[in-house]
C-alpha cells in the first residue's frame, strides 16, 4: 500500500509537470487533458495519502481567499440581471473558474506535489525547446518559395513560432515567468552546476523575448533583468552594480531599435497615431462604455452590443477591424477577437469597478504576505501579470488557469518534496 501512495504522488507531480510545460501555447485539448489528469490525481493522492492531516492554515491562504472572493463577483454581478444561465455567462464562469479551483487546492496545499526547483527547471526547458524547434522549423522550410515573403530573417522565425507554436503574447508571457524562475535558481542554488545552467538558459530565455515581435512581452523581460540587477546587484555588490544597470540600459535600447513595432514621436503623426496601435482606438472606445455605467458594469451580455458598436465607430472599425480582416486575423467565425485588449478596462465593462481592484488586490497581497526569501521573485511575477493585463484580455491566449496556476506554485510550492506519507 505504501508503494502504491508513492506511485500515486510520483504520477501527480509528473502530471502536474505536464500541465506546466503545456502551458507554453494557447488553450488547446492537450492542456485540458493535463488539468483533468492533475485534478484527478490530486483528489486521489490528497485521500489516499490521507492529505488532511498535515492540513495548516498559513499566511498565504488569504490570497486564495481573495481569488475565490473575485470568482464570486462574477456570480454576484450576474445576480443583478436576474441570474440568467446565458451562454455569455456559462462562457465567463468557465474562463474564470480557475481563480475558484486552483485557489481551493492552494488553501488544501500543493507542497506534497511539487518544488520550485521542478518548475524552474520545466519552464526553462520547455522554453527552450520552443526556441530550438523554431529554428529547426525554420531550417526545414527556408528553401521553400514563402522564405522570400518576408523581409528579414528574424521575421520569418516570428512567422514559424506563430504558426507552429503559438502567438507571441502567450510564449512572451511563458517566457518572462520561465525566466523569473530561473533567475530565482541561477541566483539561490547551492551548486555550482546548477547555476551555470541556469545563468546561460535564462539567458537565452531573454534574448528570445527580447528579439519577439510582441512589445509588451520585451519589455516586460527588460522590466524583470532591470529590477533583479538592483535588487540582488546592490545587495551583492553595492555601487558596481551601476555598470550592470548601465549595461542593461544600453542592452535595452539596442533591442527597443530592433523591435521594428516601436515607432519614433517623429514618425508619428495625428492621423497614424491609432493605427501605430490600434489598442488605443479600443481602450478609447471600451472606456465610452464604461462611463455609462462605472460602478456595476453592463453585465456579461454586452458582448454582443459591444462589437456591433464597434463596426459603427469610424476609429475602431478603421484601425483595427479593418486592419484584422485584412490580414485574415478577423472573420466571422473570429468576431470575439473584437475586446477592449485590456483585462482591466473589460471588467470595469462587464462586472463594474470592483473587479479590477479586486485583481489588483490578489497580487497585492501575495506579494506581502509570501516569505521573504520569495518576495522579489512574486513581484517579478505579479509586474509580469498585471503588465500582460494591460495588453491583452482574459481569454484562450492570457489564460486565468496560467495566472492562478504558476501564483500557486510561488506561493505554495516547498522547495524540497515532501516524502508521501
Amino acid at each position: 500500500m505504501k508503494n502504491f501512495r508513492k506511485i500515486t504522488q510520483l504520477l501527480l507531480t509528473i502530471a502536474a509537470l505536464v500541465l506546466t510545460a503545456t502551458m507554453v501555447t494557447d488553450y488547446s485539448r492537450y492542456q485540458q487533458w493535463a488539468l483533468c489528469a492533475t485534478g484527478g490525481l490530486y483528489v486521489i493522492d490528497y485521500l489516499l495519502n490521507l492529505r488532511w492531516r498535515e492540513f495548516q492554515w498559513k499566511r498565504t491562504s488569504w490570497v486564495m481567499v481573495a481569488m475565490i472572493g473575485f470568482f464570486l463577483l462574477t456570480i454576484i454581478r450576474n445576480g443583478l440581471d436576474g441570474f440568467e444561465m446565458t451562454r455569455l455567462f456559462s462562457h465567463q464562469i468557465e474562463l474564470l473558474a480557475p481563480f475558484f479551483v486552483l485557489a481551493i487546492i492552494g488553501i488544501l496545499g500543493v507542497d506534497h506535489a511539487l518544488t520550485k526547483r521542478q518548475i524552474a527547471y520545466t519552464t526553462i526547458l520547455t522554453s527552450l525547446a520552443v526556441i530550438i524547434a523554431t529554428f529547426v522549423l525554420c531550417a526545414v522550410k527556408a528553401p521553400l518559395p514563402d522564405y522570400i515573403l518576408y523581409s528579414t530573417p528574424l521575421e520569418y522565425y516570428h512567422a514559424q513560432m506563430h504558426q507552429y507554436i503559438g502567438t507571441h503574447m502567450s510564449l512572451d508571457l511563458y517566457m518572462n515567468i520561465a525566466l523569473i524562475f530561473g533567475l530565482m535558481m541561477a541566483i539561490q542554488s547551492g551548486n555550482k552546476k546548477e547555476k551555470v545552467f541556469f545563468w546561460i538558459s535564462s539567458s537565452i530565455v531573454a534574448v528570445s523575448t527580447c528579439l519577439s515581435d510582441g512589445r509588451s512581452g520585451m519589455l516586460a523581460t527588460l522590466l524583470i533583468i532591470g529590477i533583479v540587477a538592483i535588487c540582488e546587484g546592490w545587495k551583492r555588490w553595492g555601487y558596481k552594480a551601476l555598470i550592470g544597470l548601465v549595461l542593461c540600459l544600453g542592452l535595452a535600447g539596442g533591442f527597443i531599435a530592433l523591435n521594428g513595432r516601436f515607432h519614433l514621436p517623429s514618425q508619428l503623426t495625428d492621423e497614424s497615431s491609432a493605427q501605430a496601435d490600434p489598442r488605443l482606438c479600443l481602450w478609447k472606445y471600451t472606456y465610452g462604455w464604461i462611463e455609462e455605467r462605472p460602478i456595476l458594469g453592463h453585465g456579461y451580455g454586452i458582448e454582443d452590443a459591444y462589437i456591433a458598436g464597434a463596426f459603427a465607430d469610424k476609429d475602431v472599425k478603421t484601425h483595427y477591424i479593418d486592419m484584422m480582416a485584412a490580414t485574415g486575423l478577423l472573420t466571422f467565425d473570429t468576431m470575439a477577437e473584437v475586446h477592449p485588449h485590456n483585462t482591466f478596462l473589460l471588467l470595469w465593462l462587464e462586472a463594474g469597478i470592483l473587479a479590477p481592484i479586486a485583481l489588483i488586490v490578489i497580487f497585492a497581497l501575495a506579494c506581502w504576505l509570501t516569505k521573504k526569501e520569495d518576495r522579489l521573485y512574486v513581484i517579478l511575477y505579479a509586474v509580469v501579470i498585471l503588465w500582460q493585463a494591460m495588453f491583452d484580455s482574459f481569454c484562450s491566449v492570457f489564460q486565468p488557469t496560467v495566472v492562478c496556476w504558476f501564483l500557486l506554485l510561488w506561493l505554495c510550492a516547498n522547495r524540497e518534496q515532501t516524502r508521501a506519507v
